[in-house]
């Protein structure tokens, strides 16, 4: 961190960063094997491709974070807690390794107009906590002592069978028409961080939070000034009862399975004119079997509504946000989390787009599409154990597979987030139910030819929320003030030019010479702003822009080819 390693980082009422911030550090090392054969036959009147293959990959991931002087201070206001707090922290050293197997086999058959493909994959993805060890807090040492793992093996073992169907026909005399249909499953790889690493003893930075007194104000957590007299806040990656447990405080439920998707498309393309065609596709997904995380032995009966965040959003338009706490208050909050996966949910999509292709032929080409869209999530009982409506796997050890802000609305719109929540993309939520393309090219003489490019998309939704830290049990939450496509960025669209040039040199060098025009329009599209509501700060706060589109931009350039 640019603030180094000997300043102590503290976070103001406004959720801004002072003095330094987390020093990470990565490794990434990995080792793979792949093969696969191609065999050609005819058998009779049917040809047959068949493809047969497989892989082997493994990847370590080691990662470690340490917060600069073993202390963070937060003031009032920032979300960390109801009160000036500090959280004492002890550095993590995350060793994790996934071992994947995958092998596939298919035949692609043809027979006059009809060509059909099958096949079959076949993956099997197994997840290790690897030993490790960290030191104590040199501050605080009875709260956070040095902590050792020991390896686990196969803590995550998930093994998928994935069928694969597609058909394509030609109709009519001249063939000109194809209709098209296919199935598809698709199961999701097993990552080296999440599930797999909260289970190691040490899987992050530890923290524990006490009540702070800024008695000379400077902002800095000083000796005496931290009450770690009594209970802590909360606490977090740790077992506060046995803080050097060789054993994680998280558990995940051994029938864990990978998620998996259900595809469908069908659709037809017919040659209008020569060189010309268009395109029409229709597309359904089905997801399901989706993890989640929550704390050990809760259910929803577990909770009741604490109170409702109220206000109004940068339009003027009230707001209320409603709330949820653990029955109990801190004394009955857990200190682990537990991933399965989530009961009662799935997410449907459905999706049509239309194509138009003209090949280069007389000097031109072009090409024009637009997509429409639409991406459901259902949610039944169960699915939300916590009933605040916030975003899957926020402020858990865990996370989730699904960054979906509104994670408890059924029915609402899928729109994952872009940072998981957090994040230069933390305010990003991906889903536009329309976008379009058109794209040409025109040969001129004397070897120029002439391009252009534009593009629109609806703009992403603005989805509006709290973090709120005055529940009784202490606990931090976020919770959407909105629905998530109530407020949209304006749509986002772009107009690019280009102009080249082909010199021939020799018979076998060529050079040429372009100019190329981006954001002709000079179109300054706001495309992030800080969606958290109650923040007053001048530089980051509610609405604050983040992200624009990029101005205008003329680029000249020059090729060499040979």
């Amino acid at each position: 961190p640019q603030g180094g390693l000997n300043r102590q980082t503290f976070q103001d009422s406004g959720a801004v960063w002072h003095n330094t911030f987390i020093a990470q550090y990565f490794k990434r090392p990995q080792h793979q094997l792949l093969a696969n054969v191609n065999y050609f036959l005819t058998t009779g009147p049917l040809g047959h491709e068949f493809k047969v293959g497989g892989s082997f990959r493994n990847t370590a991931v080691g990662s470690v974070g340490i917060w600069p002087g073993g202390l963070i201070a937060f003031q009032k206001g920032s979300g960390a807690c109801s009160v000036d707090c500090g959280a004492i922290t002890r550095q993590s050293n995350s060793r994790t390794a996934v071992t994947y197997y995958s092998a596939y086999a298919s035949d692609t058959l043809t027979m006059d107009r009809l060509t059909a493909s099958i096949g079959l994959r076949y993956d099997d993805q197994k997840g290790t906590v690897q030993a490790a060890s960290v030191p104590e807090n040199a501050l605080f040492p009875n709260i956070l002592p040095a902590a050792s793992a020991a390896q686990r093996s196969g803590v995550v073992h998930w093994q998928d069978v994935s069928p694969r169907v597609g058909l394509t026909y030609a109709v009519g005399a001249s063939r000109k028409t194809l209709a098209r249909l296919s199935y598809a499953r698709y199961a999701n790889q097993l990552g080296a961080g999440s599930p797999v690493s909260p289970l190691s003893a040490i899987p992050g930075v530890a923290y524990a939070y006490y009540p702070w007194n800024d008695a000379n104000s400077n902002r800095l957590i000083d000796a005496g000034e931290l009450d770690t007299s009594g209970t802590a806040i909360r606490t977090i990656n740790f077992n506060p009862a046995n803080p050097s447990a060789p054993v994680s405080v998280h558990r995940i439920d051994p029938n864990l399975k990978s998620q998996k998707t259900d595809e469908v498309v069908a659709g037809v393309g017919h040659e209008l004119l020569p060189n010309f065609a268009v395109d029409v596709a229709y597309t359904y997904r089905h997801s399901k079997d989706y993890w989640f995380s929550h704390r050990i032995g809760l259910t929803d009966a577990d909770y009741h509504l604490d109170h409702t965040v109220t206000g109004t959003l940068p339009d003027g338009t009230p707001y209320s946000a409603p709330i949820y706490s653990i029955n109990g208050g801190r004394a009955a909050v857990p200190s682990g989390f537990i991933a399965e996966n989530r009961p009662n949910y799935s997410q449907d999509f459905n999706g049509a787009e239309l194509t138009l292709n003209k090949r280069l032929s007389s000097g031109w080409l072009m090409r024009g599409s637009f997509a429409y869209n639409d991406s459901k999530q259902k949610v039944g009982r169960g699915a939300c154990v916590d009933p605040t409506n916030g975003i899957s796997g926020t402020f858990t050890a865990f996370g989730g597979e699904d960054s979906v802000p509104g994670i408890c609305a059924d029915g609402g719109l899928v729109a994952p987030n872009a940072g998981g929540g957090s994040g230069s993309f933390g305010n990003v939520n991906l889903q536009s139910k329309w976008q379009f393309n058109v794209s040409g090219a025109y040969q001129l003489p004397l070897g120029f030819t002439v391009a252009g490019n534009f593009y629109g998309r609806q703009g992403y939704p603005i989805a509006y929320y709290v973090i709120d830290a005055t529940s009784a049990d202490g606990i931090s939450r976020r919770a959407y003030a909105t629905k998530v496509d109530a407020d949209r960025y304006g749509w986002a669209h772009q107009l690019d030019l280009r102009v080249d040039k082909a010199i021939p040199i020799t018979s076998t060098i060529t050079a040429s010479l372009a100019v190329d025009f981006f954001n002709v329009l000079n179109d300054i599209t706001i495309t992030q702003r800080n969606s958290r509501l109650l923040q007053a700060s001048k530089t980051t706060g509610t609405n604050t822009i983040f992200e624009t589109q990029s101005p205008r931009i003329l680029r000249f350039s020059g090729r060499i080819s040979f």
